[in-house]
């Protein structure tokens, strides 16, 4: 049957929202594959998460096919029972898609944070959020017996309900508000005391406080759970809060991914993704990448030591004792001494210019 009610609205918000998180994370994995060459346990997280809200997009597109959006005088009981069995199914799909986000938002941080206590409690954040994902997603299929009566309303009388699923609901969504602030804010903590270009640390700070939109979205999708548990209408009541659930995961996605697209920024503004330094042809460093060495210039000699701190969402930075933003380690990787011995033009033509690495 064709979409009505709100099944419109609710088809078109999110898959426009799923559009727009494939496109965030094509364009990191795109940076980190081709510009950064490095990737990490986040960017699989993301893919997971962005794989978890196609199945939501998928399960909410087919609920509201079924009926979801409409009121439900309007549905047969067919119709209704198809709708709210899918209905369930995007929840899960939903639950684990906010739980991943928050994860892979959290192992984002791990590549910044030095201090065992930051990491301590970030490693809080992943257990808790994915323990409450694991139990929200057990809970929606196992609070009453028989199963099949969660959607049949046909067997409403022999339903008996075991466990306050509103209650179990109202912990994790507000948990997962709270992780939204939480995650939005650390950053401005911890980047102040590290050695980095302030333009970087504003850079990232800025765009992970993105998070505390989604968290009021947390918030406002909270406090409508007492709504949905009192209302016979259940089918259109319960669309605005797929909306507020698909934009609170859009936007994590988002804030996670604009930090690592600096380099491809850089890279796209006519710049170079290693520091200013175009690859060359001649010897090469551990890392990959050539040192140009042409535009060096003394009469006698110079000795040149670059330190080289891979910064993953940063691109290269050469500081006295820059620790690269978004890595696996915050330590410099390695320091390449380069001398450059220049001899007179009237010393012996044999001689030449020597460059000793």
């Amino acid at each position: 049957m064709p979409l009505g009610g709100k099944g419109p609205v609710l088809v078109a918000v999110l898959w426009a929202e799923n559009f727009i998180s494939a496109i965030f994370i094509g364009l990191r994995l795109y940076t980190r594959t081709r510009i950064i060459s490095r990737i990490g346990w986040d960017d699989y997280t993301l893919i997971a998460t962005w794989l978890l809200v196609l199945g939501y997009g998928v399960t909410s597109t087919v609920s509201a096919a079924a009926g979801m959006g409409q009121h439900s005088r309007d549905l047969t009981t067919e119709m209704f029972a198809k709708s709210m069995f899918f209905i369930l199914l995007a929840e899960a799909f939903g639950a684990l898609a906010i739980g991943v986000g928050k994860v892979a938002v959290a192992l984002f941080l791990m590549r910044i944070v030095v201090s065992k206590w930051h990491k301590g409690i970030l490693w809080f954040c992943i257990a808790t959020m994915m323990a409450l994902s694991a139990l929200l997603v057990i809970g929606i299929w196992v609070q009453c017996t028989p199963t099949r009566s969660l959607w049949d309303p046909r067997l409403a009388a022999e339903r008996v309900c075991h466990l306050d699923f509103i209650s179990l609901a109202k912990v994790f969504c507000g948990w997962a508000a709270a992780m939204d602030f939480f995650l939005a804010l650390l950053p401005w903590i911890i980047l102040w005391k590290i050695n980095m270009k302030r333009k970087e640390k504003i850079t990232v700070c800025i765009s992970l406080s993105l998070g505390v939109i989604a968290g009021v979205c947390g918030v406002i999708r909270t406090s409508n759970l007492d709504v949905l548990a009192r209302t016979p209408d259940f089918h259109y009541t319960a669309t605005d809060n797929f909306i507020w659930t698909a934009t609170e995961i859009t936007l994590t996605i988002v804030c996670v991914c604009i930090p690592s697209l600096r380099p491809l920024w850089v890279r796209l503004r006519g710049g170079s993704s290693s520091g200013g330094y175009q690859e060359q042809t001649g010897p090469r460093s551990k890392s990959g990448n050539s040192f140009g060495l042409q535009y060096l210039q003394s009469e006698r000699g110079c000795t040149y030591t670059r330190e080289v701190s891979h910064g993953e969402g940063m691109g290269e930075t050469d500081t006295e004792s820059s620790k690269g933003i978004l890595t696996h380690s915050a330590a410099i990787q390695h320091v390449q001494e380069v001398k450059v011995v220049f001899e007179d033009r009237q010393s012996n033509a044999s001689t030449g210019n020597g460059i000793v690495a």
